[in-house]
């Protein structure tokens, strides 16, 4: 048989609950504790029964496992928290117990036959040597294959850098009759500078061979050029898209994606003559181009 006393903590006063038990008043409960204090000095402890002073004994139930279900009685109006305190009555002589007497170790395969053993997960009370029997299982292809973005109803998580400024923003319906949302970089607002739009971070694996493809255009007195830029462990320059008439091109390069990387698309303008730099239909994919 196994008695739980269960502590109620609350503002700081400890409520005592039983459901045959009656608590008796402060001062006969010291003259008892001060006497059974007295008795216990003339003989050594019994049992590993350790009481706690004015603590009487709660209602908790145990699941299986030996641990305490909280009780549902509490004060009105007020949190409470509840502990457990799990005594047993089997004597355990202090010269012969070890942690699995006491809790019961797994790693005999047997089961706990003493009243006072407590029956423990599989890997036992003390910390594991992490030993694991299967291999762990390796990531060999992300679970998206594509992303593409057309910025027709969002610009898919790609931002302006910071300390540069929104130079990047979208537009529909007028560039070169371009139909749809793009984004683009007009030189007449930003002078000679670079504009740059950062890409999320996209996934990579070992050994992966991805293409990247982007439709662009890069036009006028004030427009100078277009710039990838792939960001992993280090800065790897991808390629660069120079001045190529009015019109808007698409471009698909491969390139190595061992791990997650993102990109930085630099827009190069020299002045503030007329001029634009824009992008459409960016693409991250695993395959050949």
């Amino acid at each position: 048989m196994q008695r739980v006393e269960s502590i109620d903590f609350q503002s700081d006063q400890v409520n005592a609950r039983h459901n045959d038990t009656h608590v008796d008043s402060p001062v006969s409960s010291q003259a008892l504790e001060l006497a059974k204090d007295q008795k216990d000095l003339e003989k050594p402890p019994q049992h590993a029964d350790a009481r706690v002073p004015n603590l009487p004994t709660g209602n908790a139930s145990l699941h299986e496992a030996g641990v305490a279900e909280r009780s549902g009685a509490s004060l009105p109006g007020k949190e409470s928290r509840s502990g457990a305190i799990i005594a047993h009555h089997t004597y355990i002589p202090w010269s012969t117990a070890s942690p699995a007497n006491i809790i019961g170790s797994p790693s005999n395969g047997k089961t706990p036959s003493l009243p006072h053993q407590v029956p423990m997960p599989a890997l036992g009370p003390f910390p594991p040597n992490y030993v694991s029997f299967e291999p762990v299982p390796r990531l060999t292809k992300p679970d998206v294959m594509l992303f593409s973005c057309t910025f027709e109803n969002h610009n898919c998580g790609m931002r302006n850098q910071k300390n540069i400024g929104r130079h990047f923003n979208p537009e529909k319906n007028g560039l070169q009759n371009r139909k749809g949302r793009y984004m683009v970089v007009h030189a007449e607002n930003v002078g000679y500078n670079v504009s740059r739009l950062i890409t999320p971070y996209l996934p990579g694996y070992p050994n992966a061979t991805a293409c990247l493809s982007i439709s662009y255009i890069v036009y006028g007195e004030g427009a100078d050029r277009l710039e990838i830029v792939a960001q992993d462990t280090v800065n790897r320059h991808l390629f660069r898209l120079d001045k190529d008439g009015p019109g808007w091109r698409h471009f698909a390069s491969p390139m190595a994606a061992h791990q997650d990387v993102r990109f930085f698309i630099e827009a190069y303008t020299t002045s503030r003559a007329k001029g634009v730099i824009a992008i459409d239909n960016f693409q991250f994919g695993f395959g050949p181009c």
